[in-house]
């Protein structure tokens, strides 16, 4: 799990801090070379490359906002920031074509072919009307090992002690990219108490975690119990909604 967050808790809890977003130095012509793809009134938030499927060629996954500035809300006389920004956000994955652009396929005269997108749920809105108090939850996009790591934080600034963090882990396979792994922790501002939540998907086991503190003055007697889980079919990202997550959590968490 990222920890920037929590270890900036530790030493800053009167501060109200801000979202520590990842980024990568985006890279104007892979946004170029896929802006057909994207959708009109969308605009690229961040970048990230790295190989999905095995083929040792930089792939890419964007991060997508809407532009709409009817979504920027006002917020100056309420609790969170002054402006809330509602604009949805979508993922876009895109495998880099092998060889020279040519017109011999639909494809082949691009040097990046997208191959799968959620705009309807998986990555939340930096803001939210119902929830004026917490940060941008998304934390980071990363490509390791040829897998897709999204992690989400969900951190107030006012309203709450709690932080609850989350990271969702896929893998290109069955032609589409499906969960495979699937980690939370949450904590007490106040108190320090822990605990955490792994599951894999492949080996259909999960780990729960109790009585740890991320405090160091506080005494820290973690322990863990294992679990089989039953597995109807894995969660696909194209597939994604705001339900989803939710009942993901209903489930296993």
């Amino acid at each position: 799990m990222k920890t920037s967050r929590k270890l900036l808790t530790l030493t800053l809890l009167s501060t109200i801090l801000q979202p520590a977003m990842a980024s990568s130095n985006a890279d104007t012509t892979i946004e170029k070379a896929v802006q057909s793809d994207i959708p009109k009134g969308w605009q690229v938030e961040q970048q990230v490359t790295g190989d999905l499927n095995k083929d040792k060629l930089e792939d890419v996954v964007l991060i997508v906002k809407e532009n709409n500035p009817a979504k920027l809300i006002d917020n100056k006389d309420s609790l969170g920031a002054d402006t809330l920004d509602t604009n949805r956000r979508g993922i876009m994955v895109f495998f880099r074509n092998k060889g020279k652009p040519s017109n011999k396929s639909k494809h082949s005269n691009k040097a990046y072919r997208l191959i799968e997108q959620n705009l309807t749920g998986f990555i939340p809105s930096e803001n939210s009307l119902e929830t004026p108090c917490l940060l941008d939850p998304l934390e980071e996009v990363a490509i390791n090992k040829n897998v897709l790591k999204v992690s989400f934080s969900e951190f107030y600034s006012c309203g709450s002690y709690g932080v609850f963090d989350s990271d969702y882990i896929f893998r290109y396979q069955n032609k589409g990219f499906e969960l495979i792994g699937f980690d939370t922790s949450s904590f007490s501002r106040a108190t320090g108490e822990m605990e955490t939540t792994s599951v894999n998907f492949s080996t259909k086991k999960k780990a729960h975690t109790t009585g740890g503190n991320m405090f160091e003055d506080q005494k820290s007697k973690p322990k863990t119990t294992w679990q089989k889980i039953k597995i109807n079919k894995l969660y696909r990202l194209k597939d994604w909604n705001e339900e989803t997550s939710y009942n993901l959590l209903e489930r296993y968490n």
